[in-house]
């Protein structure tokens, strides 16, 4: 047989600007949205926003369990004539109540000395530079910290910068040789262990080469 045609069905609509809001159960408010903006296909910038939480929904339980979660994000990218260069930034905030008890009996002043609210935030910076015409092909970088209510917390710092150099000068038939390449550091604390007051500090560095050619 021949296929006379295909129905692929109606194109998606797709928008560069879009704000969005519901309501729903256990008292649950919800925004999302994000703006959009090009300006001269030059300079391209935007901002996100999401937020969600509930207020106590839950009968039968004598702790909180409230939860919060709120998302913000911004980025501006800039194409000039030989590069491209792009900086963003994002922020996270989450609340949560850890309600659920077992199934006995607690008396008021144990359910009054549980701590079952905890918080955790996360902030990072990033930017993003990508070459025409050079032997620095692309190069990223981020710095991102996450910590708690509790005295946890931890750095990351990571730079990523990619090279390609050209292999016709030793002769006109090899391709590009390519290396990526990696420095990655981590470090943090926790403010006691789980058995002991001792705090706990770590750190690693991870240095990566990876070269590699395409036939």
């Amino acid at each position: 047989g021949v296929v006379k045609g295909i129905d692929v069905g109606k194109k998606e609509r797709l928008f560069d600007n879009y704000v969005a809001a519901g309501y729903g159960n256990f008292n649950t408010p919800f925004v999302e949205a994000f703006l959009h903006q090009n300006r001269k296909f030059e300079d391209n910038f935007g901002v996100y926003l999401k937020y969600i939480s509930s207020e106590n929904g839950v009968e039968n339980t004598p702790l909180d369990n409230g939860y919060r979660n709120i998302n913000l994000g911004a980025y501006y990218m800039h194409e000039a004539r030989y590069f491209t260069w792009k900086v963003g930034g994002n922020v996270r905030q989450d609340k949560y109540n850890w309600y659920g008890l077992p199934d006995i009996t607690f008396d008021t002043q144990t359910i009054a000395s549980i701590a079952e609210a905890q918080s955790y935030g996360f902030y990072e910076l990033e930017g993003e530079l990508v070459f025409k015409d050079s032997y620095i092909d692309d190069a990223k970088a981020s710095l991102s910290m996450f910590d708690d209510k509790f005295g946890s917390q931890e750095i990351r710092f990571a730079l990523q910068p990619n090279f390609e150099f050209p292999l016709t000068r030793i002769n006109r038939n090899l391709n590009n040789l390519n290396l990526n390449t990696k420095i990655e550091y981590l470090g943090g604390e926790f403010e006691q262990t789980y058995d002991s007051d001792d705090n706990i500090s770590y750190s690693f560095l991870n240095v990566g080469l990876n070269p590699f050619y395409r036939f």
